[in-house]
């Protein structure tokens, strides 16, 4: 049981591993950047922030979302199938609510990047572009 179970991470550790490849086959953490940026190399700020815009959205969508709900799972799981155990039911609670507190964290943490972000590119701030990440507009940035 133990040797399925150590396969099953390290299999599930690989396929989150492989999900950065994945992501920039399909434009990834370049995607909305100047063309300019892209192929002479020639990039200002708020190329920077899109990057790290779309380094963020994939680090809370892609990865924190789902681990966070599989997690939510995990201790739901555990808690039902406790036997009333005590012991059981207090690791399952402990797992919940340490997965919905990183999950903030991380959800918090990427509202705090992308309005920093979208007030230092002079973009206009609607909550909308705050949650989305797509908010930051480099049309009228140096002018």
């Amino acid at each position: 049981m133990i040797k399925k179970r150590k396969l099953l991470l390290t299999a599930l550790f690989l396929l989150g591993m492989s999900l950065p490849i994945l992501v920039q086959a399909q434009g990834g953490f370049l995607s909305g950047i100047s063309p300019g940026c892209y192929s002479s190399g020639v990039c200002d700020f708020c190329d920077i922030g899109k990057v790290i815009t779309n380094i963020f959205k994939f680090l809370r969508n892609d990865i924190a979302l789902p681990l966070a709900i599989l997690m939510v799972i995990y201790g739901g799981i555990m808690m039902i199938f406790s036997s009333g155990s005590p012991a059981r039911v207090t690791s399952g609670k402990k797992i919940l609510m340490s997965a919905i507190i990183g999950f903030a964290i991380v959800f918090g943490a990427s509202l705090i990047i992308n309005t920093a972000l979208i007030a230092l590119t002079g973009s206009r701030l609607t909550i909308s572009s705050v949650f989305d990440g797509k908010g930051i507009n480099c049309v009228n940035v140096g002018q």
